[in-house]
């Protein structure tokens, strides 16, 4: 398929179309769409209206086709209904219509409920988008206030561990201190029990002077 159905640039794959026809025809879209038609037109009431979307051009023939005949005014390209078509003539007996396509303009109160419409929209994205800036903006605090915390911490946490350097030297020259007086008194008490010394006594001290 694609050596022999050319391919426009950017365009969809050749085999597209090819098997878009097989579906069609499978599943007799184009006949259930003819059934369709023929058993929705003659149903509609006076005044009624009939609204189709064709997809693509095979769709839109056969609605123009159906449309067309039973209001009794063909467009330009399509064949006229059959002059025997008893539903044709009594469409035509009856008034029918067919409407032009394009853009239609809204009446007064639907272009009153638009604006409505639009300015709830609008309020609604509006408080959105502020909700999201709010949001936004306390993330930003939140971080700030947790990294101030964490610095603030951080300085307590050096203060406190230079404050446990100080006071581990200070116990240390207590222990040092204690194990010093610890070995002046054993020498006294070895001294007294060994050797028998004592403190002088008062009576027999003799001062020299000059």
């Amino acid at each position: 398929m694609a050596r022999t159905v050319p391919r426009r640039a950017g365009g969809a794959h050749p085999a597209t179309r090819t098997f878009q026809a097989l579906r069609i025809l499978t599943n007799d879209e184009l006949g259930a769409l003819e059934r369709a038609l023929a058993a929705v037109i003659p149903r509609l009431r006076p005044g009624g209206r009939l609204v189709t979307i064709a997809f693509h051009s095979l769709e839109d023939r056969i609605c123009k086709r159906a449309m067309s005949g039973r209001a009794g005014s063909p467009r330009r390209g399509l064949p006229p209904p059959p002059a025997d078509d008893p539903a044709a003539a009594a469409d035509r007996t009856a008034g029918a219509a067919l409407g032009r396509g394009g853009r239609g303009e809204p009446a007064g109160a639907q272009r009153g409920d638009a604006r409505r419409g639009a300015a709830a929209v609008s309020r609604l994205r509006l408080a959105i988008l502020l909700a999201l800036i709010a949001a936004v903006v306390g993330s930003a605090v939140a971080v700030a206030w947790a990294r101030h915390q964490s610095r603030a911490l951080f300085v307590e946490l050096r203060r406190l561990e230079r404050v446990r350097d100080q006071l581990e030297i200070e116990f240390g020259r207590l222990q040092i201190e204690r194990a010093t007086l610890a070995e002046v008194g054993r020498i006294e008490r070895l001294a007294r029990e060994r050797l028998g010394l004592g403190p002088a006594d008062p009576r027999a001290r003799e001062v020299i002077g000059p």
